[in-house]
């Protein structure tokens, strides 16, 4: 056989070769996180999960009845929150749970899942978690505030919070009413508007569901 031969041979391998590319590696994800300055905290943290991928940044604490968030998304192996506080306040003396969670690899953007997998099919290790839904990515760990619980204290924020919650149920409702009374008066829903003693009802009752299922 030739030597132009085998070039015909082997030429076509090649470039098949070539054009099927190489696939996406698969990897462990690692995320590590620190916290500045702890009574108003912001939480920073290294991983090895791609750019823009987005995270959301949960810290909690039940004493206190405390729990924010924050989403960020990942640059150049780094991220950081917004500082959080409570009601414009320090946060309460305690220990506070940091839940770092990538919500679910489908809905990542595009450059991520390329490195991910579009299901997150390339990841692997104790922080991913499979569910029905999908591929998500969760990591947990703590910090303090001070040098010990204040009772007196938690107890001022959980009757704040619940103060600020019982709010929120109040006006919530009154909107609920107040937008389909517009969408009423604009013909896209049947009916005209709920007023007097039946907005009254309807406020109520919407109330009572909500304060049903509110946190305790």
């Amino acid at each position: 056989m030739g030597d132009s031969t085998m070039r015909n041979i082997f030429i076509p391998i090649i470039v098949a070769v070539a054009c099927a590319g190489s696939p996406a590696t698969a990897f462990e994800p690692t995320i590590k996180v620190a916290v500045e300055n702890p009574s108003r905290p912001t939480i920073i943290g290294v991983t090895n999960l791609p750019d823009h991928t987005e995270l959301m940044i949960a810290v909690r604490r039940k004493q206190s009845r405390f729990e924010a968030e924050s989403k960020v998304a990942v640059s150049g192996g780094h991220f950081r929150s917004e500082p959080f506080s409570q009601l414009e306040n320090d946060l309460n003396p305690g220990t506070y749970e940091v839940e770092v969670t990538m919500p679910y690899a489908m809905l990542q953007p595009s450059d991520a899942r390329a490195a991910m997998g579009d299901n997150g099919e390339n990841l692997s290790g104790p922080l991913v978690k499979r569910d029905q839904f999908g591929v998500t990515v969760i990591s947990k760990t703590n910090f303090k505030v001070g040098s010990g619980d204040n009772a007196q204290l938690d107890a001022q924020a959980r009757a704040t919070e619940a103060k600020e919650m019982d709010r929120w149920i109040v006006d919530n409702c009154n909107s609920i009413i107040g937008y389909a009374n517009r969408l009423a008066q604009q013909g896209v829903v049947s009916g005209g508007p709920i007023t007097g003693s039946d907005r009254d009802a309807k406020v109520s009752a919407c109330i009572k569901d909500l304060r049903a299922t509110a946190p305790k």
